[in-house]
C-alpha cells in the first residue's frame, strides 16, 4: 500500500506488517474495525 486518506499510516505499517507475516485476513479487519471504532 503506498497511501490512503482512509487509513492512517501507524496502522497502514501495522497491517503492511502483519500480511508480510502472512496472518490471517479476519484478525486484519479486526484491526482496522477496532481503529475505526476509536476515531468516532
Amino acid at each position: 500500500m503506498k497511501k490512503s486518506k482512509y487509513i492512517p499510516q501507524k496502522v497502514r505499517s501495522r497491517v503492511e506488517r502483519m500480511n508480510n507475516e502472512k496472518v490471517p485476513v479476519n484478525k486484519i479487519l479486526e484491526v482496522l474495525h477496532n481503529t475505526s471504532k476509536k476515531k468516532k
